[in-house]
């Protein structure tokens, strides 16, 4: 009796072997027509195949059989596959399916993200998978990627918070510059301000602090204060020399007819940078002009006279001095 029920036993197991064998080879051979199927460029049937092996390798799996690295080739395939079909819809459900068999990976949740906002236009179920994410693994990362996702919605209320939050992680002046820009946004100029400014207290590093004079020099030039718009460029251009920056207070001078100052910041891009000494030329010819060293403006517009950019103009100044003097 006891030898009959050991065999039956045996027999048993045997046959349990059998059916893994038998859903593991019918995975393979599922997959193998995937395979054929990707090569040809025929990408939802390649995933069609790819998703009915799968279910075969997680059956196999649950009977005991130890092929679960079949299982994670067979989802990284359906995305791989769905993602050259264009297929969001079938694309974020593996994904998704990635994301549950590996928790707490931020590149897999960043491209749901992405998958959700850009390609199904849906920016809230975007939200809502950072939202979780952040619940048990938020990092600076997962925390500004919600805040930018809020700011493209315009909720520049929750962009703030969450913007603060991934900056009370690391000191980030382009996270910094987004706090002021969402205090700008609901109308808080004094708040963005004080924000740039209470960072500055703390003495950060040059190359940082840099960034930050640019930043909050940008935002006053935003909203119409000229002046400290000049003096934060000015701070920056102290602790490193920057030829768009020198530019664009060199023109707020002209514009605010400071021509002596301009011309002087003109003299100086000319010798830092060659791709700015035309530009520069043509602002110390104006600026000349217009305080009334006409022939010497002349001179200048001379050198200009064959520039693809400022040739014309040169031209048109050269004639009216010329009728002039």
């Amino acid at each position: 009796m006891k030898i009959g029920l050991l065999i039956i036993a045996m027999l048993l197991i045997s046959l349990m072997a059998i059916c893994e064998e038998t859903l593991e080879q019918q995975g393979n051979m599922l997959a193998s027509e995937g395979d054929a199927l990707f090569t040809s460029n025929d990408y939802n049937g390649a995933g069609a195949k790819y998703e009915l092996a799968l279910e075969k390798y997680q059956e196999a799996v649950k009977q005991g059989h130890p092929i679960n690295d079949k299982v994670i080739n067979m989802v990284k395939n359906c995305i791989l596959t769905y993602s050259k079909a264009k297929n969001y819809e079938k694309l974020v459900e593996y994904f998704e399916i990635d994301n549950k068999m590996n928790p707490g990976n931020f590149k897999t949740v960043r491209n749901i993200t992405i998958v959700y906002r850009k390609n199904l236009k849906n920016p809230q179920k975007a939200i809502e998978t950072l939202l979780e994410f952040n619940e048990k693994y938020g990092k600076f990362e997962s925390y500004e990627l919600l805040a930018k996702n809020y700011s493209e919605i315009n909720d520049y209320k929750n962009a703030l918070v969450w913007f603060q939050k991934a900056f009370s992680l690391k000191s980030d002046t382009d996270v910094l510059k987004n706090i002021a820009a969402a205090h700008v946004k609901l109308g808080n100029n004094e708040s963005a301000i004080k924000t740039y400014e209470e960072f500055i207290k703390t003495k950060p590093e040059n190359k940082i602090l840099e960034k930050v004079y640019v930043n909050l020099g940008a935002l006053y030039e935003s909203i119409g204060t000229i002046d400290k718009a000049v003096q934060y460029f000015n701070e920056s251009l102290k602790l490193k020399y920057d030829n768009d920056i020198a530019l664009k207070v060199l023109i707020i001078n002209y514009n605010n007819k400071k021509y002596d100052t301009a011309i002087q910041l003109a003299e100086k891009l000319k010798t830092k940078a060659s791709d700015k000494k035309n530009v520069a030329t043509y602002y110390i010819a104006l600026s000349q002009y217009y305080k009334g060293e006409k022939v010497n403006a002349r001179k200048n517009f001379e050198l200009l006279k064959n520039d693809k950019e400022y040739g014309t103009e040169a031209v048109k100044w050269i004639d009216a001095i010329n009728s002039e003097i």
